[in-house]
């Protein structure tokens, strides 16, 4: 994660079960990321200001997961003013900016994520060749027994 916030926690996170940042800007709010949504629980009361660019950016550092195709805002997010117009996806990544929001300690801002395609387990490429190996070699044993 990355946000223009020198008080926010900046860096690579290993995604897994619980909370993997715990302050999202200003201890404000806690970022909870599954495989599938991303939900942002804030825990006080304040407001974002107008500038240009005022939230943060999910990165898929490296390259592990699809690209993502779009984030749907999920209907439990309850910010008001928050709609698609402030997020933006590329490929992997995800850019939040609630610039001019506000929010309370009831706000919650829960996106669905979409990836592009489920990705094939490597596990599936190593198996292929050696199944058509067996099948070669049952071939070939059918055919030297005739």
């Amino acid at each position: 994660m990355s946000s223009p916030y020198s008080n926010a926690d900046n860096g690579d996170v290993v995604v897994g079960a619980g909370i993997e940042v715990n302050n999202v800007a200003d201890n404000m709010a806690t970022l909870d990321i599954s495989d599938t949504n991303l939900l942002i629980d804030f825990s006080s009361s304040s407001y974002w200001n107008s500038s240009g660019f005022n939230g943060f950016k999910l990165t898929d550092t490296f390259g592990l997961i699809a690209d993502f195709t779009s984030v749907s805002i999920n209907p439990s997010t309850n910010m008001s003013g928050f709609d698609l117009s402030l997020i933006t996806v590329l490929a992997d990544e995800i850019w939040v900016n609630w610039q001019g929001l506000s929010f309370n300690t009831d706000t919650i801002v829960s996106l669905d994520i979409n990836p592009s395609a489920v990705p094939i387990p490597a596990a599936v490429f190593l198996f292929a060749p050696a199944l058509f190996g067996f099948i070669g070699l049952r071939y070939r044993a059918k055919n030297k027994a005739a």
